[in-house]
């Protein structure tokens, strides 16, 4: 059992649309955001992850979505974050295929 939620991309943008606190962090590499990245996220490639460097943007009180390419990276570090006392966080399932395939905002390029 894992400390925090899981919940789909749709999910994940009816809260943000809803919550101006609501915070979306994309733990993939620097290479792979070059292919397919969504706007509303902030960057903290999961090789170099560190929760105290993401609390200098993201306070610990605030809802915290993550998201990587399918689920697996994302639930690592969302385990990071709430051992380092992150209290609301989510992983985004499906990772950013499933954004895309939900028709969610994405970049290329």
């Amino acid at each position: 059992m894992y400390p925090f939620k899981s919940v789909t991309p749709e999910e994940f943008y009816a809260n943000h649309k809803n919550q101006a606190s609501v915070k979306l962090i994309d733990v993939r590499e620097d290479e792979e955001l070059e292919d397919v990245s969504t706007p509303l996220a902030l960057h903290f490639p999961l090789s170099t992850f560190d929760p105290k460097v993401v609390s200098q943007d993201i306070a610990k009180d605030s809802k915290v979505f993550v998201l990587c390419r399918s689920g697996s990276r994302s639930k690592r570090a969302a385990l990071i974050l709430c051992q380092e006392g992150y209290k609301d966080v989510y992983n985004v399932e499906g990772g950013i295929i499933a954004w895309e395939a939900g028709g969610l905002p994405v970049d290329r390029g």
